[in-house]
């Protein structure tokens, strides 16, 4: 697979990710559930429960499925696109994930 330093710069950043859900979720094996939000966090109930739901897991298996979505859209693109639709499919992937 060609890895361009656009791709290179992705996985970066989806290791940076995984990086620190690893490190959260070996923090968190020690408790039964995440720990119930103390009444002056400043959050909503919704935002709260918007923060709960991205837990370490989730992050590793979305960083898991990127990883396999630049896999098939790199084989596609080298197959059928042109370096306009690699490109485009690149800058779209980067969206999703933060810097």
């Amino acid at each position: 697979m060609k890895i361009d330093f656009g791709v290179r710069d992705l996985f970066a950043r989806i290791s940076e990710q995984e990086q620190q859900a690893e490190v959260a979720q070996a923090n968190s094996k020690k408790f039964f559930c995440w720990p119930s939000w103390s009444m002056d966090t400043g959050l909503s109930p919704a935002q709260e429960t918007f923060v709960e739901h991205w837990s370490p897991q989730r992050v590793l298996d979305e960083s898991r499925t990127l990883r396999e979505l630049v896999g098939v859209l790199q084989r596609w693109s080298s197959r059928q696109g042109t370096d306009v639709d690699r490109d485009d499919l690149l800058a779209i992937l980067t969206k999703l994930v933060p810097r």
